[in-house]
């Protein structure tokens, strides 16, 4: 008997219109940062003007391009314009994930999708998180699938499937283990059981197999409930290109997806192939086989330390070196520190020699040095392709190969930030350029670094801002505190307040806000 039913609710096909309360934004207005005035919270735009009003309770961080916002005790949501996509009428809401968010009216849940619309309105007692656009639910200890576009695709039923025993699986290449009277099985989207539950334990799909247990022994499924390799091995791991892990006793080897031993047990240990390549373990040494079973590296690895873009990276006698996998090619292990590849290099060092290596192990002589991902990758502790070093109660700088860049000889100096960097000589704060020529005098009595071309800095007891270029005075110094500029806005504190300052010097928002607060993310 199939249970299976199909409902497919009528949606609300207009977006929810913005609500009293919000000053309509342009297309092209995005949210800046929310902003706290008494109790109450609202937004500012990138433009520096107010977009949603100062009543809401609190404005929760974006997620898929949506954020929360609380009012009087319920919950809505409103997009990266702040305008409102769903009112606040819930008394619960999860963030957006996969398109959907899941809200709460009493004690039952339903949810709505990034239009604003109901997709199922609040009934169940419970929904699992969606995978691949379905989820889990119950109602009243029954339990059905439903989808993202407001369809059922199990009737909420008990007896089969009963929904392993008050948890659900997620699906897997379209099919989900699940749990009945102590036994695993598979059911499709349409809830009936493809693969009886017969097993005492069972896996994921992967690739179109599955681990199975019977007996205390693992063996695989295939997809349409074929057992293809017989329950008989102490330990198996899912496939990987093709090939599955098999462990008898202390020792691994290989089957292909119609049950034939590719490599019988003989290896310590095994990992799943990539790129056609796959570390076997033998006496305690790694080497590397094909496909095929065939050792093209022969076993002399003492570790595998690392991979990365297709490279595994391998530890012998203290020294390291490298396999590619996609190339079969081999750089011997014959540097004594080395890093994982990143954008096709590795750095390494090999006695007083130090440098970067390619994918062919070749030293190279010209470095991305115009690549923001060099730095992110190899030099973190750099900014701009120089990191400031102390000698002698003096600060200066090296490049990224150590060799002094500019002479230490300043008494404090910052990090570089839009090619300056701030220091200080005889108590007063100035700035050089990367040749460690001097461009803003030391003259404040403190600075912060450059953004989007402007510094605040204090003269006085007050802050304002300079330019980058001229180093003159663009904002005159007039507030108690101020802080980088970020999308043409900058937060400033004059009298205890908070407000905006724009980058010609103009107050965008009047200091009289109690908090700011930036987003994590708007997505």
């Amino acid at each position: 008997m199939r249970y299976f039913l199909t409902i497919v609710f009528l949606l609300n096909i207009g977006i929810l219109k913005a609500q009293t309360g919000i000053l309509r934004a342009q297309d092209k207005t995005v949210v800046h940062a929310k902003v706290r005035k008494g109790d109450k919270w609202g937004l500012v735009a990138t433009s520096g003007e107010m977009i949603l009003d100062l009543k809401y309770d609190y404005v929760y961080d974006f997620s898929e391009g949506l954020a929360k916002i609380d009012s009087g005790g319920l919950t809505g949501f409103i997009d990266k314009s702040g305008n409102i996509i769903v009112d606040p009428r819930y008394d619960e809401a999860k963030d957006f994930h996969k398109g959907v968010a899941i809200v709460k009216k009493g004690e039952r849940y339903g949810f709505v999708n990034k239009l604003g619309q109901v997709v199922f309105e609040p009934q169940f007692d419970f929904i699992w998180p969606f995978n691949k656009g379905i989820a889990a639910v119950r109602k009243n200890d029954e339990y059905g699938f439903v989808d993202v576009n407001g369809n059922v695709l199990v009737v909420l039923q008990q007896g089969v499937p009963r929904f392993f025993e008050y948890y659900a699986f997620d699906y897997y290449e379209e099919l989900a283990v699940v749990k009945k009277n102590g036994k695993y099985g598979y059911i499709d989207i349409e809830g009936d059981f493809v693969i009886p539950p017969d097993f005492d334990k069972a896996w994921n799909y992967k690739e179109g197999m599955a681990v199975i247990q019977k007996k205390g022994k693992w063996g695989y499924l295939d997809r349409v409930g074929n057992i293809v390799v017989k329950p008989k091995y102490d330990e198996v791991l899912n496939f990987a290109e093709g090939l599955g892990m098999v462990r008898e006793g202390k020792l691994w080897g290989y089957v292909d997806k119609k049950g034939n031993p590719i490599l019988e047990p003989q290896f310590d240990h095994v990992n799943g192939f990539k790129n056609g390549l796959a570390p076997v373990k033998k006496d305690n040494q790694w080497g590397f086989i094909n496909i095929k079973g065939t050792m093209i590296i022969r076993p002399q690895f003492d570790k595998i330390v690392g991979y990365n873009e297709g490279i595994y990276r391998l530890e012998k006698n203290g020294q390291f070196g490298f396999v590619n996998s996609l190339t079969k090619n081999v750089i011997e292990p014959l540097f004594d520190e080395a890093t994982n590849f990143m954008i096709g290099l590795a750095k390494v060092k090999m006695g007083n020699k130090s440098g970067f290596i390619d994918t062919s192990g070749v030293f190279v002589r010209f470095l991305p040095l115009d690549n923001p991902k060099f730095y992110k990758a190899f030099f973190q502790e750099f900014s701009q392709g120089l990191r400031s070093i102390k000698e002698g109660g003096k600060t200066g700088y090296v490049d990224i190969h150590g060799k002094i860049a500019i002479e230490p000889k300043f008494k404090k100096a910052w990090e570089f930030s839009e090619s300056r960097a701030a220091i200080s000589i005889d108590g007063k704060w100035g700035f050089i350029n990367k040749k460690g020529a001097i461009v803003v005098e030391p003259q404040y009595d403190q600075v912060y670094n450059f953004y989007e071309g402007l510094a605040g800095v204090r003269k006085n007891g007050k802050w304002g801002f300079i330019e980058r270029r001229s180093g003159e005075i663009v904002i005159e110094p007039q507030f108690d505190k101020v802080w980088g500029f970020k999308d043409g806005l900058a937060p400033v504190k004059k009298n205890g307040k908070f407000g905006f300052v724009n980058r010609k010097g103009e107050i965008a928002i009047e200091p009289e806000l109690d908090q700011i607060q930036y987003f994590k993310s708007f997505y």
